[in-house]
């Protein structure tokens, strides 16, 4: 959705997992590719058709802050030398950090997924909703994904306080909360324009799953039982973004 509606907005072009094609290659064909791409960056979409899912982890391509940094030095230096001389070089980019605030919500989400055997997004999408309440879900499992997005959100703060550069941090729930409040503030620190008028701020996405956990999960109980679990279910004790 974040990337939709940017690429939507007039004057920004947003790629999505643009890093996809060179996820095998070596780190330092990665740093090369970034590089090349922020010299001459495209201006036009990628190519009709072509489909890609949304990307939360930039170390999903085992890349660091100072890999990222790395592609702004001279690209004739090896990479590690480049790597070695940016520590302290201030970057001429902006950073967004995308973060979902309920662990507990982003692990049902990707749990309920696998159990409908379904990659629908959108309530619009889905042929049956009552497939979407009453799901009983792995206690222990759910346990250990909420731990593991937990470490995953840590180290991508890290990365992002690392780059040296204006950063803005946005969570999931406040854009579905306020979306207009949320991507006209992202716009604004991103320098371009407020949205036209009629701008779809939401890029047509629809919420699947209830905000009531009690509605989705049927077994709720023993997630109020689990130590791990049961701050979610108390909104004031749900973490906050740095």
């Amino acid at each position: 959705m974040l990337g939709h509606v940017l690429h939507a907005h007039p004057e920004v072009v947003c790629y999505t997992e643009y890093l996809n094609r060179v996820r095998d290659k070596s780190t330092a064909e990665k740093v090369n590719f970034l590089h090349a791409f922020y010299a001459d960056p495209p201006t036009r979409p990628p190519e009709p058709g072509r489909r890609t899912r949304p990307d939360h982890e930039p170390f999903k391509y085992d890349l660091d802050a100072l890999d990222v940094a790395s592609a702004w030095a001279p690209g004739w230096l090896p990479y590690r030398i480049r790597r070695a001389t940016v520590p302290y070089r201030r970057l001429p980019i902006r950073v967004l950090v995308l973060e979902r605030r309920n662990k507990l919500k982003q692990a049902i989400s990707h749990a309920s997924v696998h159990q409908r055997g379904s990659y629908a997004s959108d309530l619009e999408d889905v042929e049956d909703e009552t497939e979407l309440v009453g799901q009983t879900f792995d206690v222990a499992a759910l346990e250990h994904q909420v731990t593991a997005a937990e470490n995953r959100a840590r180290r991508l703060r890290t990365v992002a306080r690392r780059l040296r550069a204006p950063r803005i941090s946005v969570t999931l729930e406040d854009m579905q909360a306020d979306p207009k409040r949320e991507f006209d503030a992202i716009f604004e620190f991103l320098g371009v324009p407020p949205a036209p008028d009629g701008f779809d701020y939401t890029a047509g996405h629809t919420k699947l799953l209830s905000d009531d956990l009690r509605d989705v999960v049927a077994n709720y109980d023993e997630f109020e039982r689990s130590p791990i679990l049961a701050p979610y279910l108390r909104p004031a004790a749900v973490p906050t973004v740095d």
